[in-house]
């Protein structure tokens, strides 16, 4: 039977907040390469009905800057960016990111995204905070789904 875990996420509306978490049957190292690593990046975030990480460029440092392409179903291409803010290799990444453009629902307003990743009985357990939602109670309510359906890309990269 295939794994039928899911990742679990939810949007406080009040702080802007958004928790996500999923149990990984993977050790923590494998979990932060899978999220830095940008030949994994861009093969297991997306997928062919959604969208795909493309051009992945990073200065993976405290205080690098880094780039993305994000490529849709229907080809357009969507920029995004942002700084790495903290980096502690195997548990703990933090770094801002911004629509570059005119995303309907926050528009260009950067956000915080936070991985933390804890090593488990059975591999790891990975958390992401994902805060700057303070009035973009849509948004903030899109991006939890989209964080339950990110997890759920990273697990079966990381399981299959």
């Amino acid at each position: 039977m295939e794994n039928e875990q899911k990742g679990k996420a939810v949007a406080d509306i009040e702080t802007g907040i958004i928790l996500a978490a999923i149990d990984i049957a993977s050790e923590p190292g494998s979990v932060y390469n899978a999220l830095t690593i940008k030949e994994e990046i861009e093969h297991w975030w997306g997928s062919e009905d959604t969208y795909r990480m493309t051009r992945w460029k990073d200065n993976c440092r405290v205080g690098g800057d880094y780039s993305v392409i994000v490529l849709m179903a229907d080809g357009t291409e969507r920029p995004a960016s942002g700084t790495f803010m903290e980096i502690d290799y195997p548990t703990k990444i933090s770094y801002t990111r911004r629509y570059d453009w005119d995303f309907p629902l926050l528009e260009r307003k950067p956000t915080t995204i936070t991985y933390n990743i804890k090593e488990t009985e059975s591999g790891s357990r990975l958390t992401v905070r994902h805060e700057g939602f303070k009035g973009f109670e849509q948004a903030a309510n899109q991006h939890a789904e989209h964080w339950e359906r990110v997890l759920g890309w990273l697990l079966k990269y990381l399981t299959t």
